[in-house]
C-alpha cells in the first residue's frame, strides 16, 4: 500500500513531536503493509522565501530521520518527501512552488481553506500552479462538504482527489463516500497521520472497510491509482459497481 498524505518528519509541524515517535509510527505503517509513504509536512507560504525556509528544515529533518532509520535497522516503508500546501491566493506566482511537488512526480498536495468560503482567486491560483506543470491533488476532499457544489470547479483544472483513511471509520460517512468514489471525486487513500495516538494510521483498517462494505473494486479503484500516481502517471477510468439498495445498508 501508498499513503499519500503523512505528517511523519519529527518536529517539522503538528505531526511526529520528535523521532522516536516518527521511527515508531512508520514502523507500525510497514507492519500494516504499507510500503510506501509520502512525507506531506504543513507549509503556509506568506511569501517565496518561506519556500526555502521549509524545504531547509525539511529536508534537514528527512536526511536525520534516514540516518536513525538506518542506525534501527528495523524494517520501514520507503519514505517520499512532499509537502502539504495550504493554498493561498498568491503561491501560483512562485516558480518554486514546483519544489514542493512529491518527490519524482508533478503532483502536488493543496489543502483548500477550511472556514471561509472558496473564491474565484482560490481557483485561479489552482490555475496558476497547473501553468507550472503541476498537477494538483486535493487533500482530505471529505473535509469539505458544505462546498461540494465547487467540486466540479477543481475536477475542471485536473485536480485529483484525497480522501483520509479514517473517514471510512465513521459509518455516517460512508454513503457520502459512496457518492464521493461514483461522482469521481474520489482517488487516492491517505492516512494523515500525525501520531500514535489520537491520530493514528488507519489505513489498511480502512481498505478493510472498503473491501467488506464497498467492494473489492472500490478498495482496488484508490490502491490502484496509488501505483500509477506514484509513477507520475494519471489515475485509470473508474469502473465501479452500482451498489444495490440493500448493500447500502450494510454501509
Amino acid at each position: 500500500m501508498i499513503d499519500f498524505h503523512s505528517h511523519i518528519l519529527p518536529g517539522i509541524d503538528d505531526g511526529a513531536a520528535d523521532m522516536e515517535t516518527s521511527l515508531t509510527m512508520l514502523k507500525k505503517a510497514y507492519s500494516d503493509g504499507i510500503d510506501k509513504v509520502v512525507s506531506t509536512s504543513h507549509i503556509y507560504i506568506g511569501d517565496e522565501s518561506d519556500i526555502d525556509k521549509f524545504l531547509l528544515k525539511r529536508n534537514k529533518a528527512y536526511d536525520d530521520l534516514c540516518e536513525a532509520m538506518a542506525k534501527d535497522g528495523g524494517k520501514f516503508p520507503e519514505v517520499r518527501l512532499g509537502a502539504e500546501v495550504y493554498l493561498r491566493s498568491h503561491i501560483g506566482r512562485y516558480e518554486s512552488v514546483s519544489r514542493l511537488a512529491i518527490q519524482g512526480t508533478d503532483y502536488i498536495l493543496l489543502e483548500m481553506p477550511m472556514h471561509k468560503s472558496w473564491r474565484q482567486e482560490h481557483f485561479e491560483a489552482i490555475y496558476n500552479i497547473t501553468t507550472l506543470g503541476l498537477k494538483p491533488i486535493m487533500a482530505h476532499i471529505e473535509r469539505y462538504l458544505r462546498y461540494r457544489n465547487d467540486f466540479h470547479n477543481l475536477k475542471s483544472l485536473g485536480a485529483l482527489f484525497q480522501v483520509n483513511a479514517d473517514s471510512f471509520l465513521h459509518k455516517s460517512l460512508r454513503k457520502e463516500l459512496l457518492n464521493l468514489f461514483y461522482d469521481g471525486y474520489l482517488h487516492l487513500l491517505g492516512s494523515d497521520m500525525h501520531n500514535l495516538t489520537e491520530r493514528p494510521n488507519r489505513l489498511r483498517e480502512a481498505y478493510d472497510i472498503i473491501a467488506e462494505r464497498f467492494g473489492k473494486e472500490f478498495a482496488d479503484y484508490p490502491r490502484n491509482n496509488a501505483k500509477t500516481v506514484f509513477a507520475n502517471a494519471g489515475p485509470e477510468n473508474a469502473k465501479l459497481p452500482k451498489l444495490g439498495f440493500f448493500d447500502k445498508l450494510k454501509l
